[in-house]
């Protein structure tokens, strides 16, 4: 089975996702700034130290895997001009891949980059999740992309207000 170095797996998405590889199976190294946080989430996994804005750190826990999954996001209270795990962070995921070995990279982007430009309507925050995608797909390296669309786990967390469910734009599908 394919060694996987999981980046990203502390937060709502990447916490099951991690489970779920592991359960499955796979050999999943989990990359962590803060170590020990980490292995209270995860107490019988492997976990290594590693920032994505800090390509070296990149390269050292890469090294043994075949796989890096990027579970990335912009932090709401982020600025443009901040670095971002979406822009600086894959540009470092990438060179780090090339010069590590690794034979994919899986990226966990949304359905909401496109919505950039529609209705007039653009937002810096879109085009970095774009362009994440893009430098994926221009590095030469085998990739996966996935986008999730509505989750249901965030509905009370972040559309339901009280006794009004707040949605935005028009979907296809009905929930």
């Amino acid at each position: 089975m394919q060694k996987i170095l999981f980046i990203g797996a502390s937060g709502m998405l990447g916490k099951p996702v991690a489970l779920e590889l592991m359960r499955a199976g796979f050999p999943v190294t989990l990359l962590a700034r803060d170590v020990e946080k980490m292995k209270k989430l995860f107490p019988n996994a492997s976990v290594v130290k590693g920032d994505v804005f800090d390509e070296a750190s990149l390269e050292a826990a890469m090294k043994g895997n075949e796989i890096v999954y990027a579970n990335l996001s912009i932090a709401q209270t982020s600025k443009k001009n901040e670095r971002q795990p979406e822009r600086e962070g894959v540009a470092n995921i990438i060179e780090a891949a090339k010069k590590s070995g690794i034979k994919r990279i899986a990226y966990l982007s949304s359905l909401i980059k496109n919505y950039e430009g529609m209705n007039g309507f653009h937002w810096w925050a879109f085009q970095v999740k774009q362009a994440a995608v893009d430098a994926i797909k221009k590095s030469g390296l085998n990739y996966s992309i996935f986008y999730p669309s509505t989750l249901m786990e965030t509905l009370d967390k972040q559309m339901l207000q009280r006794t009004r469910l707040m949605l935005a734009g028009k979907s296809e599908a009905p929930m």
